[in-house]
């Protein structure tokens, strides 16, 4: 089969030229310099995301830690209080009812969420291991508690 007169070879030397081009700007390095500049502009714009990333994800560690360090410093001084208020109470967390154990002394007030009230519920506490004076309603969990301790009773 032959190509007759009226096959146009125009867009074979387009595409002939557009095809030589490209190897002329790989031997000539052009073409490695396109692609190294490119991947120099991807690996820097990676970096800034990961950047940012460890910035996003540092604050929260930040407010976490900083967090924990109030909580342990109310912890020590409602453990080592002369005199420690403590109680049961229900609220709610994450939709569901919870127990809530709420210990205080001075001016400082610990909430803590609880699996269950009694025994598990002080676990974990500053009433589990507290040795002064504790001041409670006549809930049996809490007045094993203590040294001295002191029930309210209601009248």
């Amino acid at each position: 089969m032959s190509i007759g007169p009226s096959f146009d070879t125009s867009a074979l030397r387009i595409r002939l030229k557009a095809a030589e081009d490209k190897v002329k700007a790989f031997e000539s390095g052009e073409k490695y310099l396109r692609m190294q500049e490119q991947f120099k502009a991807v690996f820097r714009m990676q970096n800034a995301k990961i950047r940012r990333l460890e910035e996003e994800l540092g604050r929260p560690h930040a407010q976490t830690v900083s967090v924990r360090k109030i909580w342990s410093e109310i912890f020590l001084k409602l453990f080592s209080a002369p005199v420690l208020h403590a109680d049961f109470t229900f609220g709610r967390m994450n939709g569901s009812q919870t127990a809530v154990m709420i210990c205080a002394a001075g001016d400082k007030v610990l909430y803590q969420g609880r699996p269950k009230k009694g025994d598990e519920g002080v676990e974990g506490s500053p009433l589990e291991f507290y040795d002064g004076i504790l001041v409670s309603d006549h809930e049996a969990a809490l007045i094993k508690h203590g040294s001295k301790n002191q029930e309210l009773w209601r009248t």
